[in-house]
């Protein structure tokens, strides 16, 4: 037990102290410049602010992008992490002192979330407590009455595996609104964020958790109702990333071609097989050519017609339909397809 205690310390899995700071040790930080990310110490850390021990002199009321991680104990293991905003308010001889910013709630509602946090959450290290509260805060923001639904779901309907997914998925969501400078509006149904959280949990992988935050995204932003989104919801439920990729692939060409609502493609939009492979992953073509059919029958893409029926495919038929490029929209965080024109690599990058 002795040993179990010293392991359960140096990975940060204590109690918070009773003057409501964290135990340093065990925690990672690090710190964007603008040019490159950058380690640091952790002196202090609270619910509220954290001091780093860091040669950088930042003046008070400097705005700095934090990422808080546990140590790992082996490198090749993955580790949750937070990212945290914060402005820093003093300098000492060592470091800096820094305090936490919040968006959509104070500082003492944060601090009683916080402590709700330490009751809900089976691991009370610092930066499980900061991801369930930064979560539960958005969360909050979209669905104000959805609270005791929310925490049921989160804290006793998922195992502790697709909740951590599911608090993964609101965070991303929150940082997709956040990049694109969207203040989220405050009535989606609780249904839809359900909906979103079961089943965006159920997907293993970062690629299907980014589309289900984008989802969420869309959903929170002013303007996007909750019955169509619910649509929306059912239908990246009947998709894998294979799926994900081809719809990513097909919508990016369509909209360099000057895709718009109503528009007629000139041609079908075709690709080879070796081209489908390489961006699919895959290597056979019968998986493909069942992969492309679903996405025909659920009505996000065109069919793929061989000329001889039987024989190997060799063209892909990758023209997505205008429900197509709204659930594409829909993954990447946006309500409306965008403008402008984009990159296999840039869809790629939306899929991943």
């Amino acid at each position: 037990m002795a040993f179990i205690r010293r392991l359960a310390a140096k990975i940060g899995l204590g109690e918070r102290r009773k003057d409501g700071r964290f135990p340093a040790r065990g925690l990672d930080v690090s710190y964007w410049t603008g040019l490159e990310q950058r380690r640091a110490r952790i002196k202090d850390i609270s619910p509220t602010g954290i001091y780093l021990l860091t040669q950088e002199h930042w003046l008070p009321g400097t705005s700095v992008q934090l990422s808080l991680q546990r140590k790992a104990l082996l490198d090749h293991f993955s580790r949750p992490q937070v990212r945290l905003r914060a402005r820093a308010i003093r300098q000492g001889n060592d470091g800096v002192g820094l305090t936490f910013l919040h968006e959509y709630i104070d500082d003492a509602a944060w601090v009683k979330l916080m402590g709700r946090a330490t009751t809900l959450v089976a691991h009370r290290d610092a930066v499980h407590l900061f991801r369930f509260t930064k979560a539960l805060a958005f969360l909050l923001r979209i669905a104000p009455a959805a609270e005791n639904r929310i925490l049921k779901l989160i804290t006793e309907d998922l195992v502790h595996e697709r909740a951590e997914r599911a608090i993964e998925i609101v965070l991303k969501a929150e940082e997709m609104l956040a990049s694109q400078g969207c203040a989220p509006r405050k009535n989606v149904s609780a249904d839809l964020i359900a909906r979103i959280l079961e089943d965006g949990s159920k997907t293993r992988g970062g690629e299907m958790e980014q589309c289900w935050a984008g989802v969420l995204a869309a959903s929170s932003q002013e303007g996007s109702g909750d019955e169509e989104n619910i649509i929306y919801a059912e239908l990246l439920s009947k998709l894998d990333v294979v799926h994900i990729l081809i719809l990513a692939v097909g919508s990016s060409r369509a909209m360099q071609m000057g895709w718009r609502p109503g528009y007629i493609f000139p041609r079908s939009l075709l690709c080879t097989a070796d081209e489908i492979k390489k961006f699919t992953g895959k290597r056979d073509l019968t998986v493909i050519e069942r992969n492309l059919h679903h996405l025909y029958e659920v009505g996000l893409l065109e069919l793929t017609v061989k000329e001889v029926p039987f024989a190997q495919l060799e063209y892909a038929n990758i023209t997505p339909t205008t429900l197509g490029m709204c659930l594409y929209a829909r993954c990447s965080g946006q309500i409306g397809v965008p403008e402008a024109a984009e990159s296999d690599e840039v869809a790629m990058e939306i899929a991943s």
